[in-house]
């Protein structure tokens, strides 16, 4: 259970589903870059996740983490931690980055 203190107040969340089966958990305040990430093919990073739109299939609402609310009693649900927090993405040495031919 989120024990972190609840500043931000959210009332729908969202999963996006992808072929490989995975989902993926974001916040209102993601949804955003997720779309924008869907109309240039490129991936984005989001607090649960990397996103590759190659991969997507569906977004839906959170109804897991509603339930809980639910549960809870309370209407309200914390924000997600973000799971890349303080943590510096670098490719692996001998690995080349890829061109995005959006990129001009």
């Amino acid at each position: 259970m989120n024990t972190v203190k609840v500043t931000e107040k959210i009332k729908v969340s969202y999963v996006v589903e992808m072929s490989n089966k995975t989902k993926i958990q974001i916040d209102p305040d993601e949804l955003p870059k997720v779309i924008q990430a869907l109309k240039e093919k490129s991936l984005v990073r989001v607090k649960r996740g990397i996103f590759n739109p190659a991969f997507f299939v569906d977004i839906i609402k959170d109804e897991e983490r509603q339930c809980e609310i639910e549960r809870l009693a309370r209407d309200e649900i914390a924000p997600l931690l973000d799971i890349f927090k303080d943590t510096v993405l670098t490719l692996p040495s001998g690995v080349k980055k890829i061109q995005n031919p959006n990129d001009n």
